[in-house]
């Protein structure tokens, strides 16, 4: 035995501490960026963005015109999750962030709902159409894969990217990510010129108009809670874009006010419910 005062300092015993995704993770976010690292991190990721949507736009269909599989459920995931990895990797060591709340995602994700029941109320009233999008259901699994890691590469972009350049000025950051990612959502065959008036009106007042609008509430959720909510949003309304066998089939004016009202009352029933939860 050890006497009372002097006995040898028993051996310390190294217990191996298996470090997982979720260590390493916070392990990431306890190295945070400078201003000036941000910075630069954020330009990256802006050229990855620029260089993934002319890739996925003009060149990979033509590389693979005979194999569209490999484009749509092999290569696009891969990109985008790319794009969501980078954007991730900045959004962990930023030094300020919204904490994830489940709530505000729930609540995001019933906002989408409520979307989605305009949309449909409006195709009874007026018109449904078959769907261009939604196949076999062999096929909704493939689907999902692409749909979901290419909103996940855009919404945690959108997040990152508006709380980098808020530091400098927050309206700027604010309506450069919500134009950014406007455009990014765009077709490539959207941006084509018009044939006539009529043409325009449908794809200014149809598309355009409402896309920005979309972009400008997930931008909104976004500087309010981080990419949970833009994402759960966003999802519910491609998931029925792609999943539902029809559509509706709205007439211009119509889709334009149902794009521009929606997301206003949205972001009402998502500040109002939120505040008091």
């Amino acid at each position: 035995a050890d006497d009372e005062g002097g006995g040898a300092e028993p051996e310390r015993v190294r217990i191996p501490v298996k470090r997982g995704l979720r260590f390493r993770l916070a392990e990431l976010g306890r190295r945070q960026h400078t201003t000036r690292q941000a910075r630069r991190w954020s330009l990256i990721v802006v050229a990855v963005i620029a260089a993934a949507y002319w890739f996925t736009q003009w060149p990979l269909p033509r590389l693979l015109s005979e194999h569209p599989d490999y484009n749509f459920y092999l290569i696009q995931p891969v990109i985008w999750l790319v794009v969501a990895g980078l954007a991730l990797y900045g959004w962990l060591r930023l030094r300020e962030k919204p904490r994830f709340s489940k709530v505000l995602v729930g609540i995001a994700f019933l906002a989408g709902i409520f979307h989605l029941a305009v949309l449909v109320i409006a195709g009874v009233v007026w018109d449904f159409g078959d769907s261009p999008i939604a196949g076999r259901l062999v096929n909704y699994p493939k689907n999902f894969l692409y749909f979901t890691t290419l909103l996940l590469g855009a919404e945690m972009a959108r997040a990152y990217l508006f709380y980098v350049w808020k530091r400098w000025n927050e309206k700027a950051a604010f309506a450069g990510v919500a134009l950014l990612l406007f455009a990014v959502g765009m077709a490539a065959a959207q941006w084509t010129p018009f044939d006539s008036m009529d043409q325009g009106f449908r794809a200014v007042g149809g598309r355009w108009l409402p896309a920005i609008a979309l972009s400008i509430f997930c931008t909104w959720l976004v500087s309010y809670g981080g990419v949970g909510p833009s994402f759960a949003y966003r999802w519910v309304l491609v998931a029925f874009e792609w999943f539902s066998p029809i559509l509706p089939n709205l007439e211009w004016p119509i889709q334009l006010a149902v794009g521009l009202a929606v997301p206003l009352v949205a972001s009402w029933l998502v500040g109002g419910i939120y505040a008091e939860s």
